[in-house]
């Protein structure tokens, strides 16, 4: 959307279809473009001159999205004047992504299961990106592999790999998507589809000990499984 805040003032108002999920969406994304703004410069003088036109234009681009709120629209304390205490009672999506944590703190592994296949029957591709990936202080898991954080560790290669996978299930994926633009922007890595985005992050700094090959291989493992409805390769025991 062009513009998020038209967008907000109308998801706001139907939180029984997962709205308010949609309205904390918005109003973290934008507060996250705000604060990416605040730091980054308007040249950079190392950049190639087609590099730095293309991150202008999605500089502009972020701008545009989110200029219509007010910084403390932006603020936590807004949401919660907005739900009233009642998110989960009213927001199905809110709900569920309560009995997921609810289910891994618990460490019920058939609770888990059940409250998984809600996240990919959920029909919303944000949120399963959010919640199908269970995540614990270690690393994030898939299919017997803890994929590590940090400097050392390899998520990014799930992360590039789950992200692959969703283009795959019909995710948009070209370089109007937020997370491209938002690359551009902030990065430095302008890329025309989600391929080519992968291919720069994994080789940028070396931050990943996989290839693309590897992470192609590992998203079509991921498409497969939720295709399938293969819950336990989501499932750490």
């Amino acid at each position: 959307n062009e513009n998020l805040r038209s967008l907000y003032e109308v998801v706001k108002t139907q939180p029984e279809k997962g709205g308010w999920y949609y309205a904390t969406y918005i109003n973290n994304r934008c507060w996250a473009v705000r604060e990416a703004l605040k730091l980054t410069n308007n040249t950079d003088s190392n950049a190639p001159h087609g590099v730095a036109v293309k991150r202008e234009s999605s500089l502009n681009q972020l701008r545009r999205q989110c200029e219509s709120f007010l910084d403390t629209e932006l603020e936590p304390s807004e949401l919660s004047r907005i739900f009233d205490g009642k998110a989960n009672e009213k927001d199905p999506l809110l709900n569920l992504a309560e009995r997921v944590r609810s289910a891994n703190l618990a460490g019920d592994i058939q609770k888990r299961r059940e409250v998984l296949a809600e996240v990919l029957n959920s029909n919303s591709p944000e949120f399963v990106r959010d919640y199908l990936i269970q995540k614990t202080e270690g690393g994030a898991y898939f299919d017997g592999v803890t994929y590590k954080y940090g400097a050392s560790g390899d998520v990014v290669a799930l992360n590039a790999a789950v992200f692959l996978a969703q283009c795959q299930l019909g995710f948009e994926c070209d370089s109007s998507q937020f997370f491209l633009i938002n690359a551009c922007a902030t990065q430095f890595i302008c890329a025309e589809n989600s391929e080519n985005y992968v291919r720069q992050v994994l080789e940028r700094g070396n931050q990943s000990k996989q290839s693309f090959q590897d992470v192609q291989l590992l998203a079509k493992k991921i498409e497969n499984a939720i295709r399938t409805k293969d819950f336990d390769k989501f499932l750490k025991p």
